[in-house]
């Protein structure tokens, strides 16, 4: 005896968007699949790589429409992807890839002169820093 089960793929999921970019991070946004069955959950697996690489990273699957990426480079190009399953399902098609750039490292600050009557003083009003994974200081 054969019991024959039918499990529903989700249809393709759209281009993921990309809402933030950071130096080592960047903020994905999943739209759910036009068409999706909308009574069943669906869990997203969101996939990323560096560009001119073949090996995809994959994120922990998820059911957030949502998601960070940690633990990138700066100044970098990387395409993602996501596909789309429903709870105890197969994934669906992957979607078209996205790039984006993460933000270079930089160093930005501004002096202003105070004058009194003797002297006068340098008064540093900002001062941004790039610490990198071995805690070096980019200045």
């Amino acid at each position: 005896m054969y019991i024959l089960l039918c499990v529903a793929v989700p249809p393709k999921c759209s281009t993921p968007a990309v809402t933030y970019v950071g130096i080592w991070s960047v903020w994905v946004t999943i739209t759910p699949p036009a068409g999706a069955d909308t009574s069943k959950k669906l869990i997203y697996l969101i996939e990323y790589r560096k560009d001119g690489q073949t090996a995809w990273q994959s994120l922990p699957e998820t059911g957030h429409t949502t998601v960070h990426i940690t633990g990138l480079e700066a100044s970098t190009i990387y395409q993602i992807k996501v596909a789309a399953k429903y709870v105890g399902g197969e994934f669906g098609p992957e979607s078209d890839v996205v790039g984006v750039e993460t933000r270079p490292r930089k160093c930005c600050y501004r002096l202003r002169r105070f004058r009194s009557r003797e002297t006068c003083y340098v008064m540093l009003i900002r001062l941004s820093y790039a610490i990198d994974a071995a805690s070096e200081i980019q200045i």
